[in-house]
């Protein structure tokens, strides 16, 4: 003890004779401590836990769904990718459809998401488009009413705020089409927390029609009982993607997740493409990182390796495909996820 108190006086006298040496020693400690905290922190706060996406992903619901394939689907239990052999659907699965090929007590809405084209402040632009049922509880935490009312009829929007700013409207104004046939009446303003742009959002059976909108439907589906990973596999089979919270929250050991996901390493975003196979003379779909893009249709009529069907945009594959094959998407908008 009389060692320690003997080392902290000679080192109190050697601080006080050299104040400038001892603050640039002190500096040169806390700053780079200061940094990787501050650094630490941050990551921290911008890095949403499971609980806080599956929040933003589906609101309140214990799954959300996505059945746009006929054949069986392959996909990452958090449903970041999936891969299927079959072709994409012919028409939109109904309700009745989707429930039953769910679990009995099951209930589900629609949630859609596509763009279409309005007047603006400045002329006339493309904004994104979702049709959801704000007063559904099950939409907490998914979507956020900011102010005003959510709509209640099918001549009724809410928008988000960077939608109010693009379309010079806000509560109580009226937003029209390019050709002014048709109009809706802003009712309120909306928040969606995963997706922070322009977004205007309508009924499910209300969403805009005809040759500049673009939507794709999925589902927010309320089970009797936490979706496990062994129900998601069962959906796989008849073509569902299945993001479930329960999964989200206490994923499988990494010996069930398939390899396409396990040894690539790649985390994509969301989307998918069908493509055409020469050889196997079939569908095959894979995934590849979400982006919005514009890809003018094709004008030929014939599938094969390299022409894609008609007024479908084309794609280049990624994970699950080959890197340097070509595929092609539905639609030029990422579906409903």
């Amino acid at each position: 003890m009389t060692s320690w108190l003997t080392a902290l006086r000679i080192a109190r006298r050697e601080a006080r004779r050299a104040k400038g040496r001892s603050a640039l020693v002190v500096a040169m400690i806390a700053l780079p401590v200061l940094a990787l905290a501050f650094a630490a922190a941050s990551y921290d706060m911008f890095r949403l836990r499971p609980a806080e996406r599956a929040d933003r992903e589906m609101g309140a619901a214990d799954a959300r769904l996505l059945w746009e394939y006929d054949g069986r689907v392959t996909q990452d239990p958090r449903g970041n990718g999936w891969a299927t052999e079959g072709p994409p659907a012919a028409r939109p699965r109904t309700e009745a459809e989707v429930l039953a090929a769910l679990p009995a007590g099951s209930r589900i809405i629609p949630t859609l998401e596509g763009y279409s084209d309005f007047r603006t402040a400045s002329g006339i632009g493309t904004v994104g488009t979702r049709g959801l049922d704000v007063r559904d509880p099950l939409t907490a935490g998914l979507a956020t009413l900011l102010d005003g009312r959510a709509p209640a009829t099918s001549g009724e929007v809410a928008i988000s705020p960077k939608a109010a700013e693009r379309l010079g409207a806000g509560i109580g104004d009226t937003i029209r089409d390019p050709d002014r046939t048709r109009s809706w009446t802003v009712t309120g303003l909306v928040e969606f927390p995963d997706s922070l742009f322009e977004t205007v959002v309508f009924l499910p059976g209300a969403m805009p029609t005809g040759p500049n909108t673009s939507d794709s439907q999925g589902w927010l589906w309320d089970a009797p009982a936490p979706v496990t990973w062994d129900q998601v596999k069962q959906l796989n089979q008849r073509g569902m993607v299945v993001f479930s919270r329960d999964v989200l929250l206490h994923p499988p050991p990494a010996s069930q997740t398939p390899d396409m996901f396990r040894s690539s390493g790649w985390t994509p975003r969301r989307s998918a493409s069908a493509a055409w196979s020469p050889a196997s003379r079939s569908w095959r779909s894979c995934c590849w990182p979400a982006r919005r893009s514009r890809w003018a249709p094709a004008a030929g009529g014939a599938t094969s390796a390299s022409s894609p069907p008609t007024g479908v945009p084309r794609h280049t594959c990624a994970a699950s495909c080959s890197p340097t094959a070509s595929c092609w998407a539905r639609s030029a908008r990422p579906p409903a996820w």
